[in-house]
């Protein structure tokens, strides 16, 4: 529930951050991340079109080097075949930085696949959080960090 909360978040402020880069050509009516099965989901209308554009990332990594994070879409479909090839060509398969806010998406990621609570924090770090703590307990793991002065709290069973 925790993780869907977060995506839920994540995902409006992709939408926000997005809708200013495309708002000359139009603006996304919805955007749904879900970073367990790593997956997002847009829909968007563009001027002049009738019906909104869909496109699907339908698997993406993300890896840190240094306190930068990068994203690679490695498949991705939409609804039109012009923009799929579009996508296809410039999108796909490219590395591209992301803004800070959007290492709130590795947080459960890196708390459940850690083998212990010190191996998480460190991973976290490493990705360029500001960790107040991560600690195991009865089963569960917990943790907060700081993103832009925000602090986030997560709890993954283990």
């Amino acid at each position: 529930m925790i993780s869907a909360m977060k995506d839920a978040v994540t995902s409006r402020a992709a939408q926000a951050f997005v809708n200013k880069q495309i708002a000359r050509y139009g603006s996304v009516e919805d955007l749904k991340i879900d970073s367990r099965s790593r997956t997002v989901e847009i829909s968007c209308l563009l001027h002049g079109e009738t019906s909104p554009l869909h496109v699907k990332v339908e698997n993406y990594e993300v890896e840190s080097s240094g306190t930068k994070k990068f994203l690679t879409v490695t498949r991705i479909s939409a609804s039109r075949p012009w923009l799929q090839n579009l996508l296809t060509d410039h999108v796909q398969g490219r590395r591209v930085e992301l803004p800070s806010w959007a290492a709130a998406a590795l947080f459960p990621r890196i708390l459940r696949e850690s083998a212990d609570a010190a191996g998480a924090a460190g991973a976290l770090r490493a990705a360029g959080l500001d960790v107040d703590y991560v600690e195991d307990r009865d089963g569960i793991r917990l943790g907060a960090i700081r993103i832009e002065g925000v602090r986030l709290i997560d709890n993954v069973p283990l």
